[in-house]
């Protein structure tokens, strides 16, 4: 399960990288500000070609995956959220889970929610962490390179403390219906087993 955290908006120069942005976002993004813009001159607009090839105009659900843009970016994802009225705390929950698992095979990444109010970078955080929970006890035949390595995922906001605050009740409902949660076995330990076919 991946460990979520939140810190002042900067793109990082290590690791995976999401973009979560609007229509209008996705429009402006080589002249814009924020941390797509920086990402993007740091990239060489890499970013701005890739969204020009891919036809990625920020449509709610749409992605667009830029793999090694600069020397210490492993992958820069763009996710679409659609227009403005579409910019809600649920449509950034399923964001949040287009991102995780777009951002999969990095062991480390982060998700830009800069320019958006900070509860709203909380529940991306909440469909990041509810995404990355699986069910693996049949998956026997999947090798180690075959699994998600996402361990831990920062989300960039321009106020961290009150995305905290947003976060602390969000995160207490993630772990209570997340089986990985010790909290949870305790409350419910047989809600892996319910996932199980009945035997008779």
């Amino acid at each position: 399960m991946t460990d979520i955290a939140f810190a002042s908006a900067a793109p990082p120069s290590t690791g995976g990288l999401a973009l979560l942005l609007t229509e209008a976002a996705a429009a402006g993004l080589g002249t814009g500000e924020g941390v797509a813009a920086q990402a993007d001159a740091a990239c060489g607009g890499a970013l701005t070609r890739a969204m020009a090839a891919a036809a990625f105009t920020g449509k709610k659900g749409q992605t667009c995956t830029v793999l090694a843009p600069s020397e210490g970016l492993t992958r820069v994802v763009l996710v679409g959220l659609g227009k403005e009225a579409d910019h809600t705390p649920r449509g950034m929950e399923e964001a949040g889970g287009l991102a995780c698992v777009a951002l999969a095979r990095d062991a480390v990444a982060a998700v830009a929610a800069d320019g958006m109010p900070p509860d709203h970078a909380a529940h991306a955080g909440l469909g990041a962490l509810l995404r990355s929970y699986r069910f693996d006890r049949y998956r026997t035949k999947e090798s180690a390179d075959d699994k998600p390595k996402l361990q831990a995922l920062t989300v960039l906001t321009d106020d961290p403390a009150a995305a905290e605050a947003a976060w602390t009740p969000l995160a207490a409902i993630a772990h209570g219906v997340m089986p990985g949660q010790r909290a949870a076995e305790r409350a419910d330990p047989h809600r892996d087993g319910r996932t199980l076919p009945s035997p008779g």
